[in-house]
């Protein structure tokens, strides 16, 4: 998962083309030795290097954020520039082991690692009531075909690749670097686009063994400071992502069954607009005396996984393969 990071760093702020081929080289043969711990060491020094040069940061940083600014606009990432330039200097990461009160109300402290925790318990125990079994006359025939998926193509990936947007997972390449992958470099980048539309089929149709999937469903925790309080934000890889939408767009109409309007984020034409209109007209009601917000601590995260696995096979068929794949617990030791 660390491999982009490790070996595709810039030796120095001046080095050429051919010291990075040469240094590729070299951090293959130690990648392929297994000598982790050199790598490591040598993109540490690179970073402290980097550190080094930013020492008169309060003179630049004005100079630094317009330049920043004018990169995201010119990618296109508008949205990733207006976050950039609303930012508050006293938001940012959290380190793990800091103090803090996740309620202003309340004289209990905690660490950022322990908060962390609370917000990832342990599901509920399986309720054998709530298992669905087909068929049933309440739920969507399971008319399901693998062949749904076989008109995935290498165009779609890239399709999709262009159309995703966001940060790096644990591999440390965003949304920006995958489009140059599958876009920029001829052959290779359709044999990329080849392989991940084959996984793509694959992974949809077929249960696969959970191990062997663990870099792909990787994801990036961060902390993020809330004021007051922490706001965990779970990263994963890009590459999941373009995928997902691939995915998505063969099964859309089997979702859209499934789910009905209980949902309003599976492909509803303008469906969240709809509800946020929806509750102005109920609020502006003569006969609306009050209205009532209710968030359930944890609600989600304390549902039993392996059940809605299950009943998903039940409910979509179409999307039970994919979904247990990702989501299947996998035991790290």
């Amino acid at each position: 998962m660390t491999m982009p990071a490790l070996l595709l760093q810039k030796p120095s702020a001046k080095s050429k083309s051919l010291d990075h081929v040469n240094c590729l080289r070299r951090r293959f043969a130690l990648w392929e030795k297994g000598d982790i711990l050199e790598l490591l060491k040598e993109g540490k020094t690179i970073q402290r290097q980097l550190q080094g040069s930013r020492s008169r940061r309060d003179e630049r940083e004005e100079a630094r954020t317009a330049h920043r600014f004018s990169k995201l606009m010119m990618e296109g990432r508008v949205r990733a520039a207006l976050r950039y330039l609303s930012k508050r200097e006293h938001t940012g990461l959290l380190s793990l082991d800091q103090i803090m009160t996740e309620d202003p109300t309340s004289s209990s402290r905690k660490t950022v690692r322990e908060i962390l925790e609370d917000k990832h318990p342990d599901a509920n125990p399986a309720n054998a009531d709530a298992i669905l079994s087909a068929p049933n006359e309440e739920l969507p025939s399971n008319d399901f075909h693998p062949i749904l998926f076989d008109s995935i193509t290498a165009e779609d990936i890239r399709t999709s690749a262009l159309h995703t947007e966001g940060a790096a997972g644990p591999s440390g390449l965003d949304a920006m670097n995958w489009r140059r992958l599958c876009t920029a470099f001829g052959q290779s980048s359709n044999d990329l686009c080849c392989a991940l539309a084959t996984f793509a089929r694959r992974i949809s149709t077929t249960y696969l063994d959970p191990s062997g999937l663990m870099a792909y469903t990787a994801c990036r925790l961060i902390p993020l400071d809330k004021c007051p309080g922490v706001r965990p934000i779970g990263i994963g890889e890009v590459c999941r992502r373009i995928i997902g939408k691939v995915i998505m767009k063969c099964a859309k109409q089997d979702l859209q069954s499934a789910v009905g309007s209980l949902q309003l984020c599976t492909g509803q034409d303008a469906g969240c607009e709809a509800a946020v209109h929806a509750m102005a007209h109920i609020y502006d009601e003569e006969d609306t005396e009050a209205m009532i917000f209710v968030d359930a601590a944890n609600a989600f995260n304390r549902l039993n996984r392996q059940v809605a696995l299950r009943n998903t096979q039940a409910i979509c068929p179409a999307l039970a393969p994919i979904l247990i794949n990702t989501y299947t617990v996998r035991n790290v030791g």
